[in-house]
């Protein structure tokens, strides 16, 4: 006769089978179970938790094992009690997490530990702290984003690029580049806002420092206004790399550009006959530059605003 653990566990694999190793919402299926601990010696891994508080009780458990932080499922083991020992696991890092299951479901997962084999000593149970050190060059529509790991803290075992249209949004792409710390690839024109995020088993790290990438290049007629120039003025300029060229035209003069990108920070020197006169300031769109004029005659500066 069937003993009563050959019976939970021909209950769970049916259960796991028809829901594709994924929860399924149940009225009655159980809670997930909690405080789910692991220890490593050597190659041996044992995994300990607790029932869940409250629900329906479970008829037993699925242990699931994954090779990244919430990753595709690559060994599921089915228990009646509330711990697991396994032998002989092979050396590497792996992500795992419980699930609780009876004759109305499967729950969600429980917390996620990490276990290092070999090994003895639990990984740093804490999440990792931010990467460092952003930066990204862009030529033309090719961009490369470069970060250092955390200064400090719980290793990361992967990064996400987070991309937005606005300061501190992701509303554009989200890139998991796995333990990368770079990432290129062609992009539309645009200005983008771009940070990293750390992960570990335990969560993820608060931002890096954020950067406004923008691509494309300020080759191109600009027309612009401002309150040293009395009339409409135009730029007409052709970008190599940082090096910005070009001519300049307004009401009364006209003359040569020598200028320099740094980054969203633009430095346009005019030539003509009230010399020295240089254009600085911060692109803000693809389209948009706005700034500040200095004369050596007036000895002053003025806004200026220009657009494409």
């Amino acid at each position: 006769m069937p003993s009563k653990e050959s019976k939970m566990r021909r209950l769970l694999l049916t259960l796991l089978l028809s829901a594709a190793a994924t929860s399924v919402a149940g009225a009655a299926a159980p809670e997930p179970p909690q405080n789910l601990a692991v220890a490593v010696d050597g190659n041996t891994v044992t995994l300990t938790w607790q029932a869940p508080s409250s629900g329906s009780t479970p008829l037993g458990y699925l242990v699931e094992g994954s090779l990244s932080p919430g990753g595709a499922t690559i060994a599921v083991f089915l228990v009646v009690d509330t711990s697991f020992v396994r032998t002989a696991v092979p050396n590497g890092v792996y992500y795992l997490r419980v699930r609780s299951g009876n004759a109305e479901g499967i729950s969600v997962a429980s917390n996620e530990v990490a276990a290092s084999v070999p090994g003895g000593v639990s990984p740093c149970p804490l999440p990792p702290e931010a990467p460092t050190n952003l930066s990204a060059s862009v030529s033309d529509y090719f961009v490369t984003l470069n970060w250092a790991p955390p200064a400090g803290g719980c290793a990361p075992t992967a990064y996400v690029v987070q991309v937005g249209s606005k300061s501190g949004l992701s509303d554009v792409a989200v890139f998991n580049v796995g333990g990368a710390t770079t990432l290129s690839g062609s992009a539309p024109l645009g200005a983008y806002f771009v940070r990293v995020i750390a992960l570990n088993a335990f969560g993820g790290s608060v931002p890096s420092n954020e950067l406004l990438v923008l691509v494309g290049t300020v080759t191109g007629v600009w027309s612009g206004t401002s309150d040293y120039v009395n009339a409409p003025f135009q730029f007409n300029l052709v970008q190599h790399g940082r090096v910005v060229s070009g001519t300049y035209q307004d009401q009364h003069d006209s003359g040569s550009v020598a200028g320099e990108l740094n980054g969203t920070h633009i430095r346009l020197d005019v030539n003509f006959g009230d010399t020295g006169i240089r254009y600085e300031g911060n692109i803000q769109t693809p389209n948009r530059i706005y700034g500040t004029i200095y004369s050596p005659r007036l000895g002053g500066t003025f806004t200026f605003e220009m657009t494409r």
